[in-house]
């Protein structure tokens, strides 16, 4: 997934938005509030912020708008792009995973198709739902949690929980679960926490 360029970075492209902005508005203003609005918007992304300009430039009102307007539209929309980019990212990955798996288990049928047909010393009807190319695969990004994000053990002796480690005691062999190492960098992971923040977005922004 592409990171875009936070604006506190790109100082010359938001000087740019700004006067279009203030320009569009026929708004005067000064290097004061050029500096507040840097500070206010620093955070997002820069495209973002570039394309809140336009669209409150757009709008029927002679003023220029407040940081916090412009924030809640940029924010909106940076929100938006993050929860496009990583579902986008999942359906690329998901089925990059599914056809190397069709194409191993295709070529694993076909090989025990040979050997059945040498075994047994006839050959089977071209339409045998043997020799069909319609595969069925169930794929995960992380095949150690099966996309669940958390992993199952059992307590022992040997490998002990987390709680019997704090309790410096082991009373029997139980099982417990914990966090998997992919839950930060798994795509589908990532898809769920974007939607989620967009949808936090749009109840917190009114815009």
């Amino acid at each position: 997934m592409k990171l875009s360029r936070l604006t506190r970075d790109e100082p010359e492209r938001f000087t740019a938005a700004f006067n279009f902005l203030s320009t569009s508005k026929n708004a005067k203003h000064d290097d004061v509030k050029l500096e507040a609005s840097f500070l206010v918007l620093g955070d997002l992304p820069i495209a973002s912020v570039e394309i809140a300009a336009k669209t409150l430039s757009k709008e029927a009102n002679p003023f220029m708008p407040d940081d916090g307007s412009w924030y809640e539209i940029a924010d909106t929309h940076a929100a938006l792009q993050l929860a496009q980019s990583t579902e986008q990212a999942h359906y690329l990955s998901t089925a990059h995973v599914e056809e190397d798996e069709k194409s191993r288990t295709l070529k694993a049928r076909r090989l025990f198709v040979e050997k059945y047909e040498q075994y047994v010393g006839r050959k089977l009807p071209d339409d045998h739902v043997w020799k069909s190319d319609s595969v069925s695969v169930v794929t995960h990004h992380c095949n150690l949690c099966c996309d669940m994000g958390w992993r199952s053990h059992t307590c022992t002796t040997d490998n002990l929980c987390s709680s019997c480690v704090l309790k410096k005691t082991h009373i029997y062999d139980h099982d417990y679960v914990e966090r998997c190492l992919c839950f930060r960098t798994n795509p589908l992971f990532e898809a769920r926490r974007a939607r989620s923040q967009l949808s936090s977005r749009g109840r917190s922004n009114r815009r």
